[in-house]
């Protein structure tokens, strides 16, 4: 073997090397950068796609609110809201129900629970393990809620439970609700619906 065709293995085995050592190091060689050229113009923007609420997780039926807390009375819980407007109207067979009646914004900002995939014309059933049966224990539960407080928002539309996550934004504090229930009944009407009866 001359000593050129030995060089040129050294040079080949050396090369081999390098670049194992590189690799092994976690460094990858150097690229030369692209030629210039005119810039590109960067992909637009996919489109969001609308938000599609998924089916509500089968659990237990639970209990109105404030049995189904064991925490409502704690010291450090506020009043919040939802962004939206619930009114006591009758479902399809007469029975009294909490429907969304409107969505509204809370504090300049745009509802929560608009943004969450809620509807005018949704009924209310849970707000985490909470039964929801009138506006009035929804109103309670509002008002001694966890700070920060992310529900769990099960709706039925359509015949089916649909289960949304909704932030809550903190109000001013309030007056605790009236003792004695009362039925809202505002906007039943504008969600096509009988008021319900006391």
């Amino acid at each position: 073997m001359d000593g050129n065709t030995k060089r040129s293995k050294l040079g080949r085995v050396a090369a081999i090397a390098l670049l194992l050592a590189l690799a092994a190091c976690g460094t990858r060689p150097r690229v030369p950068p692209p030629a210039e050229g005119p810039p590109r113009a960067s992909p637009a923007p996919a489109p969001s796609s609308p938000f599609v609420p998924r089916p509500a997780a089968p659990s237990a039926p639970g209990k109105p609110f404030p049995e189904c807390d064991p925490r409502a009375s704690d010291a450090d819980r506020e009043h919040v809201a939802l962004g939206l407007i619930a009114g006591d109207c009758q479902d399809e067979r007469g029975r009294n129900r909490v429907y969304v009646t409107r969505l509204v914004t809370v504090k300049g900002s745009a509802s929560p629970a608009r943004q969450a995939g809620i509807v005018a014309g949704d009924r209310i059933v849970r707000l985490d393990a909470c039964e929801v049966a009138s506006t009035h224990g929804l109103a309670n539960q509002l008002r001694r809620a966890i700070p920060g407080w992310v529900v769990r928002v099960v709706v039925e539309r359509g015949g089916k439970d649909l289960e949304v996550f909704v932030p809550t934004v903190r109000l001013a504090a309030r007056a605790d609700a009236p003792a004695a229930p009362n039925l809202s009944t505002a906007g039943c009407q504008a969600i096509g619906r009988k008021a319900a009866q006391p």
